[in-house]
């Protein structure tokens, strides 16, 4: 499987990492998903833990017209990752995005998975560079 960004979600992303902090670091992902790859077309940032309650995820995915395709976050626990993986999420995009020591982007992509229990699998990162930023 592998993920492609669209300018447009690479560009917010940076915007996100100048101004986020662990309240408003959680965001879900809009896009589509064709064969084995995701498409990224934008993140919108969210509540710290994606969304308040399931309801709300499934109101948030009706405005979307069904275009969730995942979730991002910059700051990664274990209690945010356990509320995603769960049946409504299985197949989705899961985004681990750390800022490393040189201030860029480091993406570690996921898919939702499920074989006895709910887990993260690791996917590849495709097209991710841009002329003045380097993400990966």
């Amino acid at each position: 499987m592998d993920v492609y960004f669209s300018r447009n979600a690479l560009t917010t992303l940076e915007a996100h990492k100048i101004i986020s902090t662990q309240q408003n670091s959680d965001g879900i992902i809009i896009g589509h998903k064709r064969g084995q790859s995701f498409f990224v077309e934008r993140v919108v940032s969210t509540t710290k833990g994606f969304f308040p309650s399931l309801e709300k995820y499934y109101s948030l995915n009706t405005i979307y017209r069904d275009n969730i395709v995942g979730f991002y976050s910059f700051f990664t626990e274990e209690k945010k990752t356990k509320k995603i993986l769960a049946p409504f999420a299985h197949g989705k995009l899961y985004l681990d995005i750390l800022i490393s020591k040189s201030n860029t982007l480091k993406i570690k992509p996921y898919s939702i998975e499920y074989d006895k229990k709910f887990f993260l699998s690791p996917l590849k990162l495709t097209r991710l560079r841009q002329k003045n930023n380097s993400y990966g």
